[in-house]
């Protein structure tokens, strides 16, 4: 099978990201990540255990974090579920959500 690209575009799949969750979005790492996309237009949403300094910036951002039940709240038709490494329980957070 031979596959032909278009363009440049093609060749990156992170362009074309409409959606991506972060679980754990509180983390140093995790929140860059989430800047990131948000200013490249991805609707960016997440979950993390605590409020804090770092959670309070990324709201006045415009990314919409709940920090309840972490697949209470998870939105629905995600391109991708980024989950930060360190969290407890995290598979079964992560295959919860990819069932929406």
């Amino acid at each position: 099978m031979k596959l032909t690209l278009n363009s440049e575009q093609d060749m990156n799949p992170l362009t074309n990201l409409k959606r991506i969750y972060f679980i754990g979005i509180g983390g140093i790492g995790m929140s860059a990540l989430a800047r990131y996309f948000n200013t490249q237009g991805v609707i960016v949403s997440g979950y993390d255990k605590t409020p804090t300094a770092l959670t309070d910036s990324l709201i006045a951002e415009g990314i919409s974090i709940h920090f309840e039940s972490c697949c209470s709240s998870s939105p629905s038709h995600l391109d991708i579920t980024a989950v930060a490494s360190p969290l407890p329980n995290t598979l079964v957070a992560a295959r919860a959500i990819s069932k929406n």
